[in-house]
């Protein structure tokens, strides 16, 4: 992504750099590089702002309260994304919809308000299913789960999402959604006292990696493994 920003910015169209830096926030969003995404961010808006730019200034705000949710700063994440989403809503775009509902919908879960969350969530999904854009179909059905645990507890219809957000990316043959769904599912199993389930299940998908190691998720994919062997 580094090259890719460094090329652009050599070519000198203020197009190509926001289309090259829209890439890049979107490879950092995946890797839960939070600050990163806030820094890149605000250069994408700044780019936006002085160009016109609409769909770049709205993926800039999308981005940004995905970057700062990701560091925990939810209070500030929250006006953003809802700017962000009806600016880009405002576009007639609808690619890379599922994406931003579900950062929308997590964000929503996180400040407790479970019904705006379930209607992001749910709008991700059918969108994901209307456009076969299912790039983020097992992350929305990951959420969906999450949001029964803080909504109501209900842990069977938690753990439904997780398995179906489990298949989803095995289908896809996504490793990296795969993962995020069973350490939900993990952790779930370990607070019901099912950890010797939750260990082979994380022990089999943590063990096909061979790199990325450093990378938030199976960072804390490593601590979690660790945490249900030690107990």
């Amino acid at each position: 992504s580094r090259e890719m920003g460094e090329l652009a910015r050599a070519i000198g169209q203020p197009f190509i750099v926001a289309n090259a830096q829209f890439h890049t926030l979107f490879l950092h969003q995946h890797c839960r590089l939070g600050a990163e995404i806030e820094a890149g961010a605000n250069e994408l808006i700044r780019i936006a702002v002085e160009q016109g730019f609409a769909f770049w200034n709205a993926t800039g705000l999308l981005s940004k309260g995905g970057g700062l949710l990701q560091q925990g700063r939810l209070e500030e994440s929250l006006p953003l994304l809802g700017k962000g989403l009806a600016a880009y809503r405002g576009t007639g775009v609808c690619i890379f919809l599922p994406n931003y509902l579900s950062i929308l919908g997590d964000a929503y879960t996180q400040a407790g308000q479970f019904a705006k969350a379930r209607e992001a969530l749910d709008e991700g999904l059918a969108i994901a299913g209307q456009n076969d854009e299912r790039t983020h179909e097992a992350e929305l059905h990951r959420l969906q789960g999450e949001l029964h645990l803080a909504e109501t507890n209900d842990e069977a219809a938690a753990e439904e999402c997780f398995h179906t957000a489990i298949a989803t990316a095995r289908r896809q043959q996504s490793k990296a959604w795969e993962l995020r769904a069973t350490m939900s599912l993990g952790q779930l199993w370990h607070r019901q006292g099912r950890s010797e389930e939750a260990r082979g299940a994380l022990a089999a998908v943590y063990g096909s990696y061979t790199e990325g190691f450093a990378s938030p998720d199976l960072v804390d994919a490593k601590a979690l493994l660790e945490s249900v062997t030690t107990r």
